[in-house]
């Protein structure tokens, strides 16, 4: 009996060490379980970033250089000398001679901006009607034109040139 009691006595304080401490490893377990799903979840957040990242600044790039081309076709400021030297080199290519040049006030149309000229042109009316087809024609990367008011008068043929600007 005695054997018993003292066998009694030393598998006791085992059993509730053993039975306490289990318990306790598996909460620090499930503990480190719950703790290994965040950092998962948020490695995961922090690759969808970066991912997202990378797509942005592409699309950044992409939107930065198609605002340069509008840059160029709607510039955020426009003069009748800019008009002028359009006008100018659309003479030269098709060999018509600038008669009167007349800039007009500019007109704000929000949000946009206007700048008229009164222009007047010499040749022969093949020649002049190509040539304001040219003009108005919109071309990648040039400013955009409209022609109004055209008067034509044997070879002389007047016009008006619109020019437009998208100001900041």
């Amino acid at each position: 009996m005695k054997a018993l009691a003292v066998l009694i006595a030393l598998a006791i304080p085992p059993a509730v060490y053993f039975t306490t401490f289990w318990k306790d490893r598996k909460q620090e377990q499930a503990q480190g379980q719950a703790e290994l799903q965040r950092v998962d979840a948020r490695l995961e957040a922090a690759r969808a970033a970066q991912t997202n990242m990378s797509k942005f600044f592409e699309e950044n790039a992409s939107v930065t250089a198609e605002l340069q081309q509008t840059r160029i076709v709607l510039p955020p400021t426009l003069k009748a000398n800019d008009i002028l030297r359009t006008l100018q080199s659309q003479i030269t290519a098709h060999g018509v001679q600038l008669i009167r040049f007349e800039p007009r006030p500019p007109a704000d149309a929000p949000p946009l901006q206007r700048v008229s000229v009164e222009a007047e042109v010499a040749g022969p009316p093949s020649v002049v009607r190509l040539f304001l087809h040219d003009l108005t024609e919109t071309r990648p990367g040039e400013r955009i034109l409209t022609v109004s008011e055209v008067k034509d008068e044997g070879d002389k043929t007047s016009f008006v040139v619109t020019g437009y600007a998208l100001p900041d």
